[in-house]
């Protein structure tokens, strides 16, 4: 059986790390600390080299078996010696016997004021090995413990901050490099006890400052440099924090190469000289971001309530709502319509009431507002008192076309006027301010402020976009560009033409994610004017789609092919859809025969089929 603490004394350059100690291995030459060491169940040793070492060959040099590591005694950590208060000098020595090594250097540490608060002593030890221990004095005399503060330890020569309060101010690991810095000329500083100390300290006199670290070229010179970096930027206000990794000026960096290393290797220049270029290295380094913090909401603390509705269950207030269409379909029409009825506060056309009256502001890229926008608002009835346009914005005294970059402009506009309860984007694709209208992040990231601005001001927001010309029956991905403009829309309606009628259109639902699925409605486009018919269309986007790539001849032909299946009485819909596939007809073709003939649709119970029969 062997004492862990015997195997720590064997090893170099041994470091607790959280789960046990890392060390220099000594079965290869190891410069870097490879060599893990913990202990698991039943007090055994556990030694793992990470440079590829045998356990066994790392037990030979140690001088031990395999057998040697199991069995042991659990690591009881030894506790400090307590020396009781006493002179200095005497406590010195007492440290410098008991650590095994003389006195090798001691730094004063001082709160802003400058007031002592501690030393450290650095005692160094045989093998290059150091232990850094503090003592502080009391009214007995010196002791050797850390002192007691609320807000941690001080900075070492903090009290210089109060010569310069602008500038930047020097951050070094360890005490030996901030009095190498600080005899160039700079304001250096560093928090005690080591590389994984950084947060033990109070920064808090940094705050709003220009700060660069000057990072140990190795693993713990980075964590530190990271570490002192995230405090900082934590500060109110943040610091200005710039990292600098030095360089041996003749291109090859030794592992652990510090600011004491890089001013030894400068071949005696002056210190203005290193001083001047401590600045120009710190001026090229980037500056350190804050990194973000996540904001979290309990859903305990949200206050539910329900969708507002501009159009019930088919626009909604303070979202995104999506019209898709092909050109000349007839979607500004549309979109006239809507904007007349909240001016006016008219009815809706499907029975669900009548609209609140309000204001509608429209930014219109493709029609012009003289003779086509206004004479089809006057056509639908619209209140054009409440109606605006929004063509341009004013910047630097020039007049511009508006973009969704221009999110100011937008906001100006709702707040200018107030009430307003409906913004059409038509279409949306003009106003994607140099944004690759394909690219789904970039779009997401341009409708996202837009999407948060609807919400603010409740106002629905219907954004108009083409079809592509790419084909498929799922509307969804039909959008011209980007899946974002429909999957940021909590509604999305495909606006589309009869194939069977010139004027007849149909508005159908893509997407409803905030109500139960909608059936369609339909319209005529007749003299300028949109004219609703009663009643509902039954079909999906999808079915629509698909009509308008199927000749109308086979609707033609559908209506008295059903007309004659249907006159000996009812039958169900799966088998009259059977009967039309081996005639040759779509379930497309038979629908809107059904709708022509006005067919009666019912349910035979909870469970049974769909039956259809000619109207009486």
């Amino acid at each position: 059986m062997t004492d862990l603490n015997e195997i720590l004394g064997q090893l170099e350059h041994v470091k607790s790390v959280p789960g046990g100690w890392i060390a220099r291995c000594p079965s290869h030459d190891d410069r870097n600390p490879s060599l893990s060491i913990g202990q698991g169940e039943g007090g055994r040793i556990l030694l793992h080299c990470h440079a590829g070492c045998k356990t066994d060959n790392v037990c030979v040099a140690l001088g031990l078996k395999t057998s040697h590591l199991m069995n042991n005694q659990p690591y009881q950590k030894q506790k400090a010696k307590k020396y009781p208060p006493q002179e200095r000098s005497a406590l010195i020595a007492g440290l410098s016997r008991s650590k095994g090594g003389p006195l090798g250097g001691a730094w004063s540490y001082c709160d802003t004021a400058g007031v002592e608060v501690m030393q450290i002593l650095r005692f160094d030890l045989p093998g290059d090995e150091k232990v850094c221990v503090p003592i502080r004095h009391t009214g007995a005399g010196w002791v050797s413990e850390k002192p007691k503060t609320a807000d941690g330890l001080p900075l070492y020569r903090v009290g210089e901050l109060s010569v310069s309060t602008a500038g930047a101010v020097f951050v070094c690991e360890g005490e030996k490099c901030v009095d190498a810095a600080r005899n160039l000329g700079v304001i250096a500083l560093t928090s005690a006890f080591g590389s994984e100390s950084a947060t033990k300290s109070d920064w808090r006199p940094l705050a709003g400052r220009e700060v660069v670290v000057l990072a140990d070229q190795d693993e713990a010179g980075s964590g530190y440099a990271r570490d002192v970096a995230g405090v900082l930027l934590k500060l109110t206000p943040p610091a200005k924090v710039r990292i600098v990794n030095l360089a041996h000026p003749d291109g090859e960096t030794p592992s652990g190469f510090d600011v004491v290393d890089w001013i030894d290797a400068q071949d005696a220049r002056a210190p203005d000289d290193l001083r001047d270029d401590l600045f120009r290295l710190a001026a090229a380094a980037p500056i350190e971001r804050r990194p973000p913090i996540a904001k979290l909401v309990c859903m305990d603390s949200i206050q539910e309530r329900e969708v507002n509705w501009l159009w019930p269950n088919r626009i909604a207030s303070g979202k995104v709502n999506a019209l898709l269409g092909d050109p000349g379909c007839g979607k500004s029409m549309l979109t006239m319509d809507l904007a007349a009825r909240v001016s006016s506060g008219g009815e809706w056309p499907d029975g669900t009431g009548r609209c609140r009256r309000g204001s509608v502001i429209l930014m219109s890229a493709e029609d012009d507002p003289e003779d086509t926008i206004k004479p089809r608002l006057l056509k639908a009835g619209a209140d054009c008192s409440r109606i605006h346009i929004l063509p341009t914005l004013v910047r630097d005294g020039r007049e511009q076309s508006v973009t969704l970059r221009d999110l100011d402009a937008i906001r100006d506009a709702l707040e200018t006027v107030g009430d307003a309860r409906l913004l059409v984007i038509d279409p949306i694709n003009n106003y994607v301010a140099g944004v690759d209208a394909h690219k789904d992040a970039e779009v997401r990231q341009l409708l996202t402020p837009l999407v948060q601005l609807a919400a603010e001001f409740d106002v629905a927001v219907v954004i108009v976009t083409h079809l592509n010309k790419g084909g498929g029956t799922n509307a969804v991905y039909r959008a011209m560009g980007s899946l974002a403009f429909v999957a940021l829309s909590r509604t999305a309606w495909l606006f589309s033409k009869d194939p069977d009628s010139k004027s007849r259109r149909t508005l159908v639902a893509v997407k409803t994610n905030i109500t139960a699925d909608q059936n369609g409605l339909a319209c005529s486009i007749v003299d300028g004017a949109i004219h609703w018919e009663t009643g509902s269309v039954e079909m999906t986007a999808s079915e629509t789609l698909v009509a308008n790539e199927i000749p109308r001849t086979k609707t033609g032909a559908a209506i008295p092919w059903l007309k004659t299946l249907l006159s000996d009485g009812p039958l169900p819909q799966t088998e009259i859809e059977a009967a039309g596939a081996k005639s040759g007809l779509s379930p497309w073709s038979i629908r809107k025969a059904r709708e022509n003939l006005k067919i009666v649709t019912s349910k035979d119970g909870f469970s049974g089929p769909w039956t259809w029969a000619l109207p009486s």
